[in-house]
């Protein structure tokens, strides 16, 4: 099983880091930008027709920018995990197993694609490669 999101003229923003609310507990604030892509993405969902990815998962995230990217890239991958259990694609962002990140900058166009696999798809293919 594979699914592909591609979000043109879209560069995310990074997660923010946690924050320690007035009770002591740390908790990761939201964005309204996060909701946005969670909204893009549930509408591909829904146009593909699939249900909400209950299996382990590879997930490969390419963002191609036109500008130069502030912020850790972790928290851009975390942003993006986010929005995909926001838009209930994945059940839980802890089924994604294993990753790929690239970024490049000062690309043409402003894009962001995702890319998901089961895992176990993925092993396969990967240890096919392996053994050519």
């Amino acid at each position: 099983m594979k699914h592909t999101f591609v979000f043109e003229n879209y560069v995310p923003k990074p997660k923010a880091r946690p924050r320690k609310g007035q009770s002591g507990h740390f908790y990761s604030p939201s964005s309204a930008e996060e909701n946005v892509l969670a909204n893009l993405a549930w509408l591909q969902k829904h146009e593909a027709g699939f249900d909400t990815i209950t299996e382990n998962v590879f997930v490969s995230i390419i963002i191609e920018s036109k500008k130069k990217l502030r912020g850790d890239t972790d928290n851009y991958v975390k942003f993006v995990f986010d929005a995909l259990e926001k838009a209930q694609i994945l059940k839980n962002d802890k089924q994604i197993k294993s990753f790929f990140f690239f970024c490049e900058e000062e690309a043409q166009n402003d894009k962001l694609s995702v890319f998901i696999r089961t895992e176990t798809d993925f092993l396969v293919k990967l240890l096919e490669m392996l053994h050519k």
